[in-house]
């Protein structure tokens, strides 16, 4: 079952025919996505308004503060990673 959750979801998808890493920091937690894979980041608004994603050739770097959620395709809790 999903878990629901009133923050807000950031979902980062891979668009394209190569495999990406995804990488939260401050944490440093990565995960691969195969192409049309997807992940979600959740996190209170506060910390959204201090989102910042970078893109280099196969790597997307999400920095999130604090305590974020990441999401399976499916919306179901993979980790709860920062704090």
């Amino acid at each position: 079952m999903a878990i629901t959750d009133n923050r807000p979801l950031i979902p980062i998808t891979v668009h394209g025919e190569s495999v990406i890493e995804v990488c939260f920091e401050p944490s440093g937690s990565t995960y691969e996505l195969a192409p049309g894979g997807r992940v979600y980041a959740r996190a209170s608004l506060a910390q959204v308004a201090s989102l910042a994603i970078v893109y280099t050739p196969g790597v997307v770097t999400v920095w999130l503060p604090g305590v974020v959620d990441v999401l399976d395709h499916e919306r179901r809790l993979l980790d709860t990673i920062g704090g």
